[in-house]
């Protein structure tokens, strides 16, 4: 049995991009709406979730970044 071993070029890492989801909602039962969004750049990422996230507003926003595959627990009502 062979095993061909690959490596990713320098290009491929360059080119991952940074998951962000963004959850909205009214209450603190559930989320409403949940959207992927990505970015190029980590520090792109943290800028807009530093710019959406609102959790004492009646309609609050949580984004968070996540990796790619990753299983998330639900964050809301623990606020």
């Amino acid at each position: 049995m062979k095993i061909k071993v690959t490596t990713r070029t320098e290009k491929e890492v360059e080119m991952e991009k940074i998951i962000v989801i963004i959850a909205r909602g009214k209450g603190r039962e559930g989320a409403d709406w949940i959207k992927p969004k990505l970015f190029d750049t980590r520090e792109d990422a943290e800028k807009y979730i530093e710019s959406v996230n609102d959790l004492d507003s009646k309609y609050w926003t949580y984004a968070e970044i996540v990796k790619d595959g990753e299983e998330i627990e639900p964050w809301y009502g623990k606020f």
